[in-house]
């Protein structure tokens, strides 16, 4: 019998199928994956080498960019490159499962969307009910980004924060209005006498 596990973040949606070796609810042998990504529509879907090649790339893509000014990270089906700003392509070499076709798809993440694929990754990484033998060095890498993820919203709150400083350092400071100087006794009295003498 088919089993399924689903790992789901704001920005995507790791699912995984397979079944077990031992007859029980542990899912140990892949038969298939797909990452959907929601803020585009696009997906990514294939086989056990696929899964390992986006684990590798992402994992240490994720590694590179907590520490220093991300590069191009590729492997012979999966690749994570910066192409501006907090933004990250990725390009994956995939089969279509209807015509076995060579399909070659690319997904712009901005830096939040990168690190919940990294998260998604992560989940299965360390899912116990999911024993599909990755890679320890590679799994303990995808580990490795939890601080960064942890971090985030504080990271985004900050950005926020100084994007707003420097929005209100832009808008010039308003002038207080002159208020009119009293007029001194002597001017305003000849005033009152007059009027008084006409009356």
């Amino acid at each position: 019998m088919p089993i399924q596990r689903v790992y789901s973040l704001p920005s995507c949606t790791l699912q995984i199928e397979g079944i077990s070796a031992e007859g029980d609810d542990k899912l140990s042998i892949l038969t298939g994956f797909e990452c959907k990504f929601h803020h585009n529509g696009s997906s990514i879907s294939g086989g056990r080498e696929l899964l390992d090649h986006l684990i590798e790339s992402t994992g240490k893509y994720a590694q590179i960019l907590q520490t220093k000014e991300p590069i191009v990270v590729a492997s012979q089906l999966v690749s994570l490159e910066p192409i501006g700003l907090n933004l990250h392509k990725l390009k994956v070499k995939s089969i279509d499962t209807r015509d076995d076709t060579k399909v070659d798809i690319e997904v712009n993440l901005n830096t939040v969307q990168l690190f919940d694929l990294v998260e998604s990754i992560d989940s299965l990484c360390t899912d116990p009910q999911t024993l599909l033998n990755l890679n320890v060095v590679i799994a303990s890498a995808i580990s490795a980004t939890k601080s960064v993820v942890s971090l985030l919203p504080t990271l985004i709150g900050v950005s926020s924060l100084a994007i707003a400083s420097a929005v209100l350092f832009l808008i010039p400071t308003p002038k207080p209005e002159k208020k009119p100087e009293p007029q001194p006794v002597s001017l305003i009295l000849p005033k009152i006498i007059d009027l008084t003498l006409k009356v």
